[in-house]
């Protein structure tokens, strides 16, 4: 997958902001979807996807899913806890 593509010859700053759009998000969100990367690589699609939703249903006690939301509804940025 590419997110972008940088026609810089140094693309250390197109780097750096696609990391500061994904550092804003859920700290444990961001350590989830890496799990799933890094775990994924091996599985085929029936275990990746079933590693996603059990990933996926840790995080809904934690309430970032529910802070996320509120924030977006009120415009506000999110205040996550971790």
């Amino acid at each position: 997958m590419v997110e972008a593509v940088s026609e810089d010859d140094d693309p250390l700053g197109l780097a750096l902001e696609v990391a500061g759009q994904i550092a804003v998000n859920s700290p444990r969100a961001i350590r989830s979807v890496k799990q799933c990367v890094d775990r994924g690589l091996d599985l085929d699609l029936p275990a990746g996807l079933e590693l996603e939703r059990e990933l996926w249903i840790d995080l809904i006690p934690d309430g970032d899913l529910t802070e996320g939301a509120a924030a977006f509804f009120d415009k506000r940025d999110p205040v996550y806890p971790d």
